[in-house]
């Protein structure tokens, strides 16, 4: 995780006629841990976005994380309804946190409220298939897993974890498993975008792959 993670976040950024920032920034159980609260900033209405909680890390035993959850579908401003899936908003968190995190960091993000990501996964897609997966993985995140627990409880709910790797042979090895995964998946209904995912998944891992 770079050194101004934190630093960047107070400061914002702009998407459009919009800002995104942190507001209240807490401790968390720990020393390393911290919580925080993203806003969204249209004119003079600030409202709540989403909720991060993020570990700086404590070396050389365990590296930094991330955990984004709370994330609403819909975000409703000046009485109007945006969405929150799919937009220029997400992907912007997204590439924001993509470009901060080093390879090894992790970083954990709820679907509960992403209906797609939520479907895809129940229906039996893989996880780099799915609309959330597909986005990390375009951000050069490579590895990926499902957390779902039924009952929640401190693991809060599920989200899909994703992680950069920080060697060619580590990148090989989690690109080798990908296409493996994909050419053994069996779906009985493959989709225009499904097949669009898997396309480029597949395009990308043999131009990349050595």
């Amino acid at each position: 995780m770079k050194k101004d993670f934190i630093n960047k976040l107070k400061e914002g950024f702009k998407i459009e006629d919009y800002e995104i920032r942190s507001g209240k920034i807490s401790n968390g159980r720990f020393k390393e841990e911290k919580n925080l609260l993203l806003i969204f900033k249209y004119n003079k209405e600030e409202i709540s976005l989403l909720k991060m909680k993020i570990f700086l890390g404590r070396p050389p035993y365990y590296k930094p994380w991330v955990e984004v959850f709370d994330i609403p579908n819909k975000i409703k401003v000046e009485g109007l309804y945006i969405d929150f899936y799919d937009s220029k908003m997400e992907s912007k968190i997204l590439e924001f946190l993509s470009e901060n995190l080093e390879p090894g960091d992790k970083l954990f993000v709820e679907y509960t409220n992403d209906e797609k990501t939520l479907k895809e996964l129940s229906l039996g897609i893989i996880p780099v298939l799915t609309r959330l997966g597909f986005k990390l993985f375009n951000l050069g995140f490579f590895w990926l897993k499902d957390w779902y627990y039924p009952e929640g409880f401190m693991e809060g709910g599920p989200k899909i974890q994703a992680e950069k790797v920080d060697s060619s042979t580590e990148i090989n090895k989690q690109l080798n498993s990908i296409y493996n995964e994909i050419v053994s998946f069996k779906y009985k209904q493959i989709n225009k975008e499904l097949q669009y995912r898997i396309e480029l998944i597949l395009k990308y891992i043999e131009k990349n792959l050595h």
